[in-house]
């Protein structure tokens, strides 16, 4: 995964152009692009990678908004990253919220209808 995100990093510089911002000027931009999110492991008390959230890819939009005073910039930046959620596995019992709130435990086992959105 690590070689992926070097990969996709140089080859996105080699596509990248030099800012079109003019000195003691305002500029506007707006990027957007896939997003490749990693599964990510718990450690839940002494247990190691007793959790595992399983993600699908995901998308990111930003926009940009700054001044350039020749010598430096100022700007500003905002942005929506999204994500699907597509399973959870876990080796021992975990936290599980209700929808009204209250607190249980769920067992372990692998739950692929745990779908849903991270943002």
């Amino acid at each position: 995964m690590r070689k992926l995100a070097v990969v996709l990093a140089l080859a996105s510089t080699a596509l990248a152009t030099p800012a079109l911002a003019r000195d003691k000027s305002w500029y506007v931009g707006v990027e957007g692009g896939a997003m490749i999110v990693e599964d990510i492991d718990y450690d839940i008390g002494a247990l190691k990678n007793a959790g595992t959230v399983d993600h699908d890819y995901g998308y990111d939009v930003d926009g940009v908004m700054g001044y350039d005073f020749g010598g430096f910039r100022v700007e500003t930046e905002v942005g929506y990253r999204k994500a699907t959620l597509d399973g959870y596995s876990s080796t021992t019992t975990t936290p599980l919220f209700t929808g009204t709130g209250a607190r249980s435990n769920a067992g372990a086992g692998s739950f692929g209808y745990a779908g849903g959105h991270t943002s």
